[in-house]
């Protein structure tokens, strides 16, 4: 097998950001009368922002203002954020370092539209590390399809079939099988599952996982 570039998700993978963005929505929903669960959170991650509104329209029946809520939930995200920081995830400098040490491309393809995925990258040093960063925001379908995925590989010059996708969530390891690719999941607080699996290339525990992996590959 030739791999040739590893496409990252950004949130959960890259940057420790799923712990906040559950405290942010479960918070904003219960200021705005309802409940988001585990489960629904769980079923959620990785979702584009349009995917969410409609899966959060559909749990509360329509009955809320969903622009105030999203702006709520936001507004505890990213102040959380600006108070504390945005870390990385364990192992990301050593991945990316063996990344250019074997020569292989390397791209974002996150469900995070533009201007608030460059802020969480220059936010935790990481802008400018990565070869190429595709936002939600261009791509006509969010993950679980493939856009985004077929999209990064055009923007970086590689045939999809010599592509890894390292991902935390169910959406991501659908699209990127969907796209030929070869999907890595490394769990997020949302954990795996079966289903995941045995879609999966591989599930390990973190980003060192995924180097081991790739050293037997590339």
């Amino acid at each position: 097998m030739r791999i040739s570039a590893v496409i990252i998700d950004l949130d959960g993978v890259l940057i420790d950001t799923e712990s906040i963005s559950r405290m942010a929505w479960m918070r904003a929903a219960r200021e705005f009368g309802f409940e988001i669960t585990d489960s629904f959170y769980e079923k959620i991650v990785g979702y584009s922002v349009l995917d969410t509104r409609k899966e959060i329209s559909v749990l509360t029946n329509g009955r809320i203002d969903m622009e105030c809520y999203m702006d709520r939930s936001a507004a505890i995200y990213y102040g959380e954020m600006h108070s504390n920081g945005v870390r990385v995830m364990p192992g990301v400098t050593e991945l990316l370092d063996f990344l250019r040490q074997r020569g292989l491309k390397s791209a974002i393809a996150t469900s995070t539209i533009k201007e608030q995925a460059e802020w969480k990258l220059k936010k935790s040093g990481l802008l400018g590390a990565i070869d190429d960063v595709i936002t939600g925001d261009r791509a006509a379908n969010g993950k679980p399809a493939p856009d985004i995925f077929l999209i990064a590989a055009e923007q970086i010059g590689i045939n999809p079939g010599e592509c890894v996708v390292v991902e935390d969530a169910h959406a991501g390891i659908v699209g990127a099988k969907a796209a030929g690719m070869l999907p890595i999941m490394v769990p997020s607080i949302a954990g795996s599952t079966k289903a995941n699996e045995e879609l999966a290339y591989a599930v390990v525990p973190n980003l060192y996982g995924v180097i081991e992996l790739l050293q037997d590959v590339v």
